[in-house]
């Protein structure tokens, strides 16, 4: 073999990568034995820190909360700022009521990008559900969507946590923005229209439900929704 670390390289690869699909199939237990074997093929020198982070993320998952901590604090101290393990983690740690640690991991990792729109919008989340602190979690929420303002992911994440806590006015203005931003976007028809609807808007839902459809007319919920909206304009007449 002329070149042993580029052997055992491309073998800790292939694990990882198997490791992954696992993952995105839901079967996190043999995703485990395809992680542990990407760690225990990895030769030195090798970036460790997408091993370590998937390692906590499966681990969270199975409900060993200690073993993800330790792989998750693994995952940052071979590479700080790493920031798949910063959101995993913060996370992880949200789910224990630790939101003072969830916000100092989330704060660091923004210190090594301070412009990266997954954090902010973390940082959001946080700062409105646990902290309960709605002037800071609008300022993440607007620097989110300032680092990506074409992301309608962002957009609607913001929207539906912003709905969930009763913000409604500040929730319909991050709908109104994705739609306006990527009118083609399915998900943001759909979610303004459901909103619209819920906040008896019912006209404006009507529309952005028929938008929806018509990007995809094929969404069983987006037509029960219709459907149930049809009927209260009935009785609206």
């Amino acid at each position: 073999m002329r070149n042993p670390k580029s052997h055992m390289s491309a073998v800790t690869n292939c694990n990882f990568n198997l490791g992954k699909i696992f993952i995105n199939e839901g079967n996190f237990e043999e995703a485990l034995l395809w992680l542990n074997r990407a760690r225990s093929s990895a030769p030195p020198g090798h970036e460790m820190q997408s091993i370590y982070n998937l390692l906590g993320k499966c681990y969270a998952t199975l409900g060993n909360i200690g073993e993800a901590d330790r792989y998750y604090r693994m995952s940052l101290t071979v590479k700080p700022g790493h920031i798949p393990a910063v959101i995993d983690y913060a996370s992880l740690l949200r789910t224990q009521s630790l939101a003072k640690e969830a916000l100092g991991v989330l704060q660091e990792g923004l210190e090594y990008e301070p412009n990266r729109a997954e954090v902010l919008l973390h940082l959001g989340n946080l700062y409105l559900e646990d902290l309960k602190d709605f002037s800071a979690a609008k300022v993440h929420y607007k620097r989110a969507v300032s680092a990506d303002p074409y992301n309608v992911n962002i957009l609607l994440s913001a929207a539906n946590t912003l709905r969930e806590s009763k913000h409604h006015a500040d929730a319909e203005e991050y709908y109104k923005t994705a739609v306006e931003r990527v009118p083609e976007s399915f998900p943001a028809h759909a979610n303004y229209g459901a909103f619209l609807h819920l906040m008896k808007k019912y006209d404006k839902a009507e529309y952005h439900y028929k938008v929806a459809l018509q990007i995809d007319p094929n969404d069983q919920l987006t037509k029960d929704n219709m459907n149930k909206l049809r009927r209260v304009l009935k009785t609206h007449q």
